[in-house]
Parts: structure tokens; C-alpha cells; sequence
């Protein structure tokens, strides 16, 4: 079945891929979506989101997928909008029976936002990477839903896209929200994040290329302090990174960062102390041998 869909999946044109994509991972809520909990339902989830990448969003695309103009319009901060999910400009997979409204906004590197919807049928929500169509979050712990809110930290300053989806039609409300800082004490493991030093430090990253090709880093935790990253195939690793605890140092406590990489494209690393919201930003430039990153002063915050 899996295999199917990616074949699917890559012989489809943008649009379609990415109706694709909010499908495949749909179905996984659907699946999935009565036990949250359960630790084997959500690897599965999460592998279903990998196999989910490189859908691409093009409004201008032709396609074959019935009534699927690109997305419906632009989120704005702060400001409700009433959506119509099965109108004339609603995506919609015959195979599969499933509908999907796709909306983009706007966001800031380091910037968390909420994003939260009510409707009158079971949903899934979904941000999305604008170029790749990578889920970055989901409304996966609610399972299917009419009402759910979630929350994500953007890795770049660009464009991403909200899709909503359902096997019925009916009307719904988004709301995209900007959240000052990052919530304490939660880190959430997920396909593009790491919680290392005992789940306390957040870790995401992003990657440029010097074609324009951008993403977010795909995550593997190795053990309790120490993390991977890929972009390009889950064989090919591009970053490792460590988080340890130095606060019984004399002198100076810290909690330390220290990173490693095996490219030269440009990354950007994230590290979020949940505990105090405080942020270290560390950045490879591009066409450039990734030094290595030996930070010794990096969070004050013990203990």
C-alpha cells in the first residue's frame, strides 16, 4: 500500500501531489486518530509523514484532480476566516473521496504560531512547508476532529501553507496566531524536531542550497543529549548536534551546545531552552565547509 501511494505520489503534477500528500497523511489520522497515545500507531504516523515529502504547491498548475485552483487565499495573524470545504474552489481527490482547502501565510524565523480550527465535520489541519510541501505540524493529537489547535515554531523567514482536510463537506473557521516566546517546559519530538538533554532543549533546522532548493532538517535522536539531521535522504546525514549539561562546571554552569556537519550548503540550527524560551540561532553559510560549533557559553539558564 505504501509503495502505491509513492508511486502515486511522484508520477502526479504539483497540485496534485500535494492533495496527495494531505491525503496520505489524512488517512493516517483517520487511522490513527483514536489513540494518540499509542506509541506504534504514532511511528507509523510519522512515517507516513516522511513519505508525504516533496509535494510542491504551483496555483498556476494545470491538473487532474477535480476543482483544485491552488489555495483559497492568505491567513493574516490574529484574523478568523470562514472557509467552505467542498465549494468550486476546494481540491478533491475522486479516488480517494477526500477534500482539501490549502491557505498560505507568512512567517519570521523564530516566530511560534498557533494555529486553531473549528468546523462542522471531522478535519485534520496541517503547516506545511510552501516549497516541499513538508508537514511541519499537524493536528494529529486530536486525532479527527472539529476542533483542535496546535502550535509550531517557524526555522525560516517565508512563505508556508495551511491545508484542512475531510472525506465530507462543510464549513469551517481558521485561525493563524502569533505566540510571543516558546512555551515552557514542552517539547514535542516530532519529523523535524529533537528534545534533547532530557526533552528539555528544542533542536529544528533549515537548509538552503545554493540553487534555492530550501527545507527543514529531518530529525533522528541517537541518545537522550544527541541528534541527526537529513535533508536530502534519510542515508545521507548532513548535521549531528549535542546538548549537555555543564552546570556543575566551576566557574561558569552552562549548559553547552556543540554541533558538526558534513556539507557546505547553508544551514540554520534553532536551539530553545523551553524551560526559559531562551534561543541560540547558529547558521553555516552557504558554498562553505560546515565548521564545527563549540559553544561553551550557550545557555546561562541552570539549573
Amino acid at each position: 500500500m505504501r509503495e502505491a501511494l509513492r508511486g502515486l505520489f511522484f508520477k502526479a503534477r504539483p497540485v496534485q501531489r500535494l492533495v496527495i500528500a494531505f491525503a496520505i497523511l489524512f488517512s493516517a489520522a483517520a487511522l490513527f486518530g483514536q489513540e494518540p497515545t499509542n506509541q506504534p500507531a504514532q511511528r507509523a504516523f510519522d512515517r507516513l509523514i516522511q513519505y508525504s515529502l516533496g509535494a510542491v504547491l504551483h496555483p498556476e498548475a494545470t491538473t487532474s484532480v477535480s476543482a483544485c485552483a491552488g489555495p483559497k487565499g492568505t491567513l493574516s495573524f490574529g484574523v478568523p476566516v470562514n472557509g467552505s470545504l467542498g465549494d468550486s474552489n476546494s481540491c478533491y481527490d475522486p479516488s480517494a473521496g477526500f477534500w482539501a482547502d490549502f491557505w498560505t501565510f507568512s512567517g519570521s524565523a523564530g516566530q511560534r504560531v498557533r494555529l486553531a480550527f473549528t468546523s462542522s465535520f471531522s478535519a485534520f489541519a496541517a503547516i506545511q512547508d510552501f516549497s516541499t510541501g513538508t508537514v511541519l505540524a499537524s493536528s494529529s493529537s486530536c486525532g479527527l476532529a472539529q476542533s483542535c489547535s496546535f502550535e509550531y515554531t517557524l526555522l525560516s523567514t517565508s512563505q508556508y501553507v495551511v491545508g484542512i482536510g475531510a472525506y465530507s463537506t462543510g464549513s469551517y473557521t481558521l485561525t493563524l496566531s502569533s505566540v510571543s516566546g516558546s512555551p515552557p517546559g514542552l517539547c514535542t519530538t516530532n519529523a523535524t524536531t529533537l528534545c534533547l538533554n532530557n526533552g528539555r532543549f528544542r533542536v529544528q533546522a533549515t537548509y538552503t542550497t545554493p540553487a534555492g532548493q530550501t527545507g527543514p532538517g529531518m530529525a533522528v535522536t541517537q541518545t537522550s543529549d544527541t541528534g541527526l539531521f537529513w535533508f536530502f535522504s534519510a542515508s545521507n546525514i548532513e548535521a549531528i548536534i549535542k546538548v549537555v549539561n555543564a552546570c556543575t562546571f566551576p566557574g561558569a554552569p552552562r549548559y553547552w551546545v556543540f554541533a558538526g556537519g558534513l556539507t557546505n550548503v547553508q544551514v540554520v540550527l534553532i536551539v530553545t531552552d523551553t524551560s526559559s524560551g531562551a534561543t541560540r540561532t547558529y547558521t553555516n553559510p552557504q558554498n562553505t565547509a560546515f565548521a564545527p560549533i563549540q559553544d561553551t557559553n550557550a545557555f546561562a539558564t541552570c539549573p
